[in-house]
């Protein structure tokens, strides 16, 4: 290694555009509003909205509506899913694995079956239903279900 690779402009952010530079600036307003808006609504984890702002930054802002839309379509999928699943089949563990088991698989045959913003609907459904049911196994009240689910879907 010599002494000229250790120069200032061999550094990434000496070597970004303009254009670039702009992308990261936009995407710092939007992580800091997320978050600035989350914690306004006194949300349980307001961290998770900055986390889905810097998820859904594309370098267009068409890119950008259409991954918010299909982060949006998932996560409404996966609360509902988890409700009716977990709603059900809460007092009989083997028949909510199973019954998880098979919206997990559904939803991963839809991941391989559909491309893009369809997939990710998808991808986000069954991990969103996995993260809102699952901690539900040890808990009694199954009143509590509901304030997780509204809970995941308002934080994302």
């Amino acid at each position: 290694m010599n002494a000229s690779s250790w120069s200032l402009r061999n550094l990434p952010w000496f070597k970004a555009t303009l254009a670039q530079w702009r992308y990261a600036l936009r995407n710092t307003i939007a992580m800091c509003l997320a978050l600035t808006v989350a914690y306004y609504l006194n949300l349980d984890e307001p961290y998770w909205a900055m986390t889905s702002a810097a998820v859904v930054s594309f370098p267009t802002v068409g890119g950008v509506i259409s991954k918010s839309l299909g982060r949006i379509a998932g996560s409404l999928l996966g609360a509902i899913a988890a409700l009716l699943l977990a709603g059900h089949t809460l007092n009989e563990p083997w028949f909510f694995l199973l019954s998880m088991s098979a919206w997990l698989g559904f939803c991963t045959w839809a991941c391989a079956h559909f491309t893009n913003n369809v997939a990710y609907a998808f991808q986000l459904a069954g991990y969103t239903a996995a993260i809102i049911a699952f901690p539900m196994v040890n808990i009694t009240e199954a009143s509590q279900l509901w304030d997780i689910a509204q809970a995941r879907v308002c934080e994302v």
